[in-house]
């Protein structure tokens, strides 16, 4: 049995039969983003030129990739969000065309959303990258440690296309935490070492997980995102937490993983 699916060749897109079923999932989800990137090249060009904040955006990304690479990705995100984010399934031209049709007129609306949020979560990511690389008090290295561990797994090369909305939503609240935490460390520093040793294991679960390449089901990016809930709670808990969590719900949640 073979899965057939767009491939996206850049310039164009390809048919390839694939015998996973879930690849030929991803392939068609970047196939046909390709496949509309091509449809509207003249909206995407004006998007690009003019995308909310890209200035300020492209400075405090700087550390982690270039201008243009992050323009890409924002890109992406929008083609995503104004097309491709209710799983509809599209295998015919009339679909193609009524989906095409669909999400023309919200680009913009769309962009602005996504660059104010990514606007407002490098501002706090450039904020707390200062503070880390200045001269901190020995005491601090472990959480400083921890932080940019964190950081790394949030700001990278794709953060925005590969973030689900509905968690992209929240990174300014999980950058606030961040700086929540960084304050607190001034006068709780054994408190901060004793809570960073509750999440560790947890966090290293996941870690070994993906460096295993671990398939990246539903069950496993619930996880992810509620070990980001779990920083919250634990380092910030005036910030709220949009789901319940906590450290045995989290334990539960891993056995529950790895045994099914």
């Amino acid at each position: 049995r073979g899965y057939p699916a767009l491939v996206d060749a850049r310039d164009s897109v390809n048919l390839q039969v694939f015998d996973n079923p879930q690849q030929a999932e991803v392939e068609m989800h970047y196939g046909l983003r390709r496949l509309l990137m091509l449809q509207l090249s003249q909206p995407l060009k004006y998007l690009q030129k003019n995308l909310a904040h890209i200035q300020a955006i492209c400075l405090h990304y700087a550390p982690v990739g270039h201008c243009e690479d992050i323009k890409k990705d924002i890109i992406d995100a929008v083609l995503d969000q104004a097309f491709l984010a209710d799983g509809e399934f599209i295998n015919t031209q009339a679909a193609f065309n009524a989906c095409l049709e669909n999400g023309r007129d919200r680009l913009m609306e769309i962009a602005n959303r996504i660059c104010q949020l990514v606007h407002d979560c490098l501002q706090s990511f450039h904020r707390v990258r200062k503070q880390l690389h200045g001269r901190i008090p020995p005491a601090w290295l472990p959480a400083s440690r921890d932080i940019k561990g964190q950081l790394g797994e949030l700001i990278y090369p794709g953060f925005i296309s590969e973030t689900p909305l509905e968690w992209l939503e929240q990174y300014p609240r999980y950058m606030q935490a961040i700086e929540k935490r960084l304050e607190k460390l001034q006068h709780a520093v054994d408190k901060d070492r004793k809570l960073a040793q509750d999440i560790a294991p947890l966090w290293q679960h996941y870690l070994d997980y993906m460096a295993n390449d671990g398939a990246y089901t539903h069950a496993v990016e619930e996880y992810r995102w509620l070990l980001e809930e779990l920083r919250v709670s634990l380092f910030a808990q005036e910030l709220k937490t949009v789901k319940p969590v906590s450290v045995p719900r989290l334990e539960k949640l891993w056995h529950t993983l790895k045994s099914g």
